[in-house]
């Protein structure tokens, strides 16, 4: 059994005065974070949260929300990561799936009826100063730290259980790769509900570096001129939006992380002519975030090609699918208490990804396996969707494709055929989706059935990629 001495109270002890975290305009120092994870920790404990519980935390990012997580791991509780964003019967559904026995959230307004009552809130959790414990906390890196749901290649989210070595051995790989210290910034611009933010949490914590918290809406470009930020994680959207403000400079920024989509190639070219540090990354939520990143990308070094990091093994299948392996593979699905593992006879985890190994060490993707597409860093299964169009009385058909997008990469769109002559308006479509599906999953259009000799979806084998739209 391994075990590590809390990474928080290591550097609080060794730099007190560094600065931990950067929000609301308030410097935190790292003495100051691990006091404050020491209260939220007793005052969970008093809440009858124990090690092993399992603990929903729906909410936003915020200075609360890295201290509870913190004081949640200090004594072996698993953090459920859900998605504000999602609807009540989502949250509902995922809550069953995962059998949580608390509850965190600030405001219970988004969580329906049944789930609220008696639980502590992120809100009551306070911080202040204290002094340090000369006490060694030590963490097990095998025991059960998060809870993450993820889009596969089937149409249901599916909960991925992580040790909390898991996401230790990622995050000292990703810093072994780039380079990050003391008096860095990295910007949490993902959010934690994603593997991706979670990752900017440990990757921080190991480097003694700060973590700032942008204030809400709070334009990218702004942020990082604001705050100075040196390290920055971005989903191709994100830096579309970013490469948009031309004018903007950034003297401190040292690397900027791109993944979670597929990337453009102009969009790579735009950052090079404006001499940003951009590092395209290949990860997935099974292997705790990074498994493979490129140098920094420019002029001489412009393909997009990525290293294998340390801790992470890939194999290439017959099929060209990349199977991976490794201490940041996580411990299987959830299934109310029992965690199902999905690898192969060989021990190795299939990603539904496509791809080449170049020099053993250099992977290239290819593509994916599965009709799973992505937009703006957000999963989205087309079948997800199709299925709450087909609970829509008067749809024959449905079929949901993605169109590619300048800012988003592809955006759903949606073929549908009426059992009748009466259609649906689109507004109505939308509105009745809404009740299930967050924003980013509904379809930005509503096109005809193409096919009139035929009604059964079953008898026409489509191929998704046929009807793959030109950009809009």
């Amino acid at each position: 059994m391994a075990w590590i001495r809390c990474p928080l109270q290591k550097i609080a002890q060794q730099f007190p005065h560094q600065t931990a975290i950067i929000s609301n305009g308030q410097n935190l120092s790292y003495a100051e974070f691990h006091s404050a994870v020491c209260l939220a920790e007793k005052e969970l404990k008093e809440k009858n949260i124990k090690k092993n519980t399992r603990v929903a935390i729906v909410e936003s990012n915020s200075l609360e929300y890295l201290i509870t997580l913190l004081a949640l791991w200090r004594f072996g509780a698993v953090a459920c990561l859900l998605n504000p964003r999602l609807p009540k019967t989502t949250l509902e559904n995922q809550l069953k799936k995962i059998q949580c026995d608390h509850v965190l959230n600030k405001d219970s307004s988004p969580l329906p009826a049944p789930l609220r009552g008696a639980r502590p809130g992120m809100g009551e959790v306070r911080w202040g100063r204290g002094i340090l414990s000369r006490t060694h906390t030590k963490i097990n890196l095998n025991q059960d730290a998060t809870i993450l749901f993820t889009s596969g290649s089937s149409s249901q989210p599916k909960a991925a259980l992580h040790s909390f070595g898991n996401h230790y051995y990622n995050a000292l790989a990703a810093n072994g790769w780039i380079p990050l210290k003391r008096g860095d910034r990295w910007l949490l611009s993902l959010p934690l509900v994603h593997v991706s933010g979670l990752g900017i949490l440990f990757r921080v914590l190991l480097a003694g570096a700060t973590i700032v918290l942008p204030e809400k809406k709070e334009p990218l470009a702004k942020s990082l001129q604001k705050y100075q930020i040196s390290h920055v994680s971005l989903v191709p959207t994100q830096l579309y939006r970013l490469l948009q403000n031309t004018k903007s400079r950034f003297p401190a920024l040292k690397a900027i992380l791109l993944g979670g989509a597929p990337i453009p190639e102009n969009l790579l070219r735009q950052s090079i002519k404006q001499k940003l540090p951009v590092h395209v990354t290949y990860g997935l939520t099974e292997m705790a975030s990074q498994v493979a990143t490129s140098k920094e990308i420019n002029k001489t070094n412009n393909k997009m090609q990525a290293r294998i990091l340390k801790h992470a093994r890939i194999k290439i299948s017959s099929g060209k699918e990349i199977w991976v392996k490794g201490k940041t593979l996580f411990k299987g699905y959830v299934e109310g208490k029992k965690i199902s593992s999905p690898l192969n006879k060989q021990g190795w985890f299939p990603t539904g990804d496509l791809g080449i190994l170049e020099k053993n060490k250099i992977l290239k993707i290819l593509g994916r396996k599965d009709n799973m597409f992505i937009s703006g860093g957000e999963n989205i299964q087309p079948e997800e969707i199709e299925a709450c169009l087909y609970q829509i009385r008067g749809i024959e058909n449905a079929l949901v494709v993605p169109r590619q997008n300048q800012e988003f990469g592809f955006r759903p769109v949606a073929f549908i055929q009426f059992k009748t002559k009466k259609k649906m308006t689109k507004e109505y479509l939308k509105n009745y989706l809404k009740k299930f599906l967050p924003r980013f999953k509904i379809p930005v259009e509503f096109y005809p059935w193409p096919w009139k000799d035929r009604t059964r979806r079953e008898s026409l084998k489509i191929n998704r990629r046929e009807f793959y739209l030109p950009c809009k």
